[in-house]
């Protein structure tokens, strides 16, 4: 039952979008397989399965790519090629909204109306556990999902109030898992608050979790959004997360504000801390190596490939830049820029970082 593995929004409930289009591809088999059979129950069916692909069209990057949040389980019912960019398309779904280009993925279905225009929206759909903010340029996609399935993170990593920035190419990415992998050192390394574009206190995991075991993230942590205006001009919102609750030196609520003004291409992230006691903290951002060239301009960081650029800085921060890397498709390793800024502080803390996009091409 799709009910017992989406939530109504149609998110998989493993927190991770790899499995997203995983089950996708697999329910889009069964609709193939059903149709072809006349079932009964064939629309209620297909009404729940195009909620399915429909978040994930969401969810596509401005560049066609999905995002990385949480475990990659491989999951890709047919491989057009085995290179990572093809493997990150999800541009095989226009083919389900009417376009004319043949995909590897779509050889099996019907030219017919049906399959051709079944993820052909009559209304938006409504995200409850992403946000999502595009433009023509870029595009800004981070996750408000709380704790998974009854207190079990299941393939979730900690990634509260992380996000990825994309443009024409991956610019602020997830870093992604390694599929699968029996190394625990990765396993609790690609689960960590440290490997995720959030903020990290007190040297402590968001959601703690057994690092013995493959797949254990307890809790009962939760994410709100408390504000959301949207325009065609400006998108602002604030969401919260309670993980920090029962820091040692006392409580503390992390709440980031997304202010993206769609017309000037510039991006605010404003990250409030605020509660009791004394605390340091870390905040992180990993960008690909292979798409950007750095230069660095006092506390500015320019980011710079021959299509486009994005202009990065933060305020009262001093930002340390250091070589890291990021999981690539499977066990494979890309090299990546760690942008991280440490700081200490009593009670409250405000970070402000601006990020402006600038296209190359004339």
């Amino acid at each position: 039952s799709t009910k017992k593995q989406f939530l109504s929004d149609g998110i998989n409930f493993e927190s991770s979008l790899h499995y997203n289009r995983f089950v996708f591809e697999m329910l889009m088999i069964s609709y193939l397989i059903f149709k072809k059979n006349k079932i009964k129950k064939l629309p209620k069916f297909k009404k729940s399965l195009q909620k399915i692909g429909l978040a994930l069209v969401e969810l596509t990057h401005s560049n066609s790519m999905i995002p990385r949040f949480g475990d990659n389980d491989g999951g890709k019912l047919f491989y057009d090629s085995e290179t990572t960019d093809d493997f990150l398309s999800l541009k095989y779904l226009n083919w389900f909204r009417g376009s004319s280009e043949i995909f590897t993925e779509t050889l099996i279905f019907p030219n017919d109306d049906d399959f051709k225009t079944f993820l052909d929206p009559k209304e938006e759909p409504c995200l409850e556990n992403y946000i999502v903010v595009k433009n023509q340029n870029f595009s800004l996609i981070a996750p408000k999902i709380s704790i998974g399935t009854s207190g079990k993170g299941n393939h979730q990593h900690n990634d509260f109030l992380s996000f990825e920035l994309y443009g024409k190419f991956p610019f602020i990415v997830d870093p992604w898992s390694f599929c699968y992998t029996g190394d625990t050192t990765y396993r609790n390394k690609d689960r960590s608050t440290k490997r995720h574009n959030t903020i990290c206190i007190d040297n402590r995991e968001i959601v703690p979790f057994d690092k013995s075991r493959l797949f254990e993230m307890l809790g009962n942590i939760k994410v709100r959004q408390e504000l959301n205006e949207r325009n065609d001009y400006c998108t602002s919102l604030v969401v919260s997360h309670n993980g920090y609750r029962n820091l040692k030196n006392g409580r503390q609520i992390h709440e980031r504000s997304y202010i993206v003004n769609i017309e000037l291409n510039k991006i605010l992230i404003i990250d409030k801390l605020s509660g009791r006691g004394s605390h340091c903290g870390e905040i992180m951002f990993f960008i690909p190596k292979e798409y950007w060239t750095l230069k660095k301009k006092n506390n500015i960081l320019i980011f710079e490939n021959d299509y486009e650029k994005f202009i990065l800085k933060c305020n009262n921060l001093n930002i340390e830049i250091s070589d890291d890397f990021i999981s690539s498709n499977f066990l494979s390793k890309k090299e990546a820029f760690l942008l991280k800024g440490k700081f200490d502080y009593e009670k409250e803390m405000k970070i402000t970082t601006e990020i402006i996009y600038k296209s190359n091409i004339e």
